[in-house]
């Protein structure tokens, strides 16, 4: 009698399927994290964002302080429909007109490479307000909303669902001290 001997060669169907198991738990997490990278990258692009829409706004008050002394700026209830009549480009314009400009051009962009707090920040809000009175001082607050993820909260008795995203609101503010002419 001889017995044949079979050498198995190869992978049965149980280990492809086992290992393709794993790429999968390994490549969801991947993705996870690829997701939470994504969400910081925008977070940090918006707080970026925010610092020079606020800069730029603090340069534009304190080159028309006749204008914030006057208290042009405290009336943030711009429409980006359409621009105001008189653009400063062209013709002249009274430190009204400029303030009105530079609020359009801040909230809305100019159409340009600058964009706008409406259209860069989410739930991008500006308010400005004087002090005691606009002829001592200026400020100046940017408020908008960040994407943040959230613990299982079910612990503390709330049916929030495990990473749950919300929303946090982040502020920007800045004083601008009046000269006087």
């Amino acid at each position: 009698m001889s017995t044949v001997k079979t050498l198995q060669s190869g992978f049965s169907l149980l280990e492809a399927l086992l290992a393709v198991v794993i790429l999968s738990i390994g490549l969801m997490g991947l993705a996870g994290m690829q997701m939470a990278n994504l969400k910081t990258i925008h977070n940090s692009t918006q707080k970026q964002q925010a610092t020079i829409l606020l800069n730029d706004l603090t340069a534009r008050v304190r080159n028309n302080f006749i204008g914030a002394k006057a208290g042009d700026y405290n009336d943030t209830a711009v429409t980006c429909g359409s621009p105001p009549s008189n653009t400063c480009t062209t013709t002249s314009c009274s430190h009204t007109e400029l303030a009105k400009m530079d609020l359009y051009q801040v909230l809305c962009g100019d159409g340009g490479s600058n964009v706008g707090i409406k259209n860069s920040l989410t739930n991008g809000q500006l308010a400005i307000t004087c002090a005691t009175n606009c002829t001592q001082a200026v400020n100046i607050r940017l408020r908008w909303d960040e994407r943040i993820s959230q613990k299982n909260k079910s612990q503390e008795g709330t049916t929030s669902t495990p990473h749950a995203s919300e929303f946090k609101s982040f502020e920007l503010t800045s004083q601008i001290v009046v000269r006087n002419i």
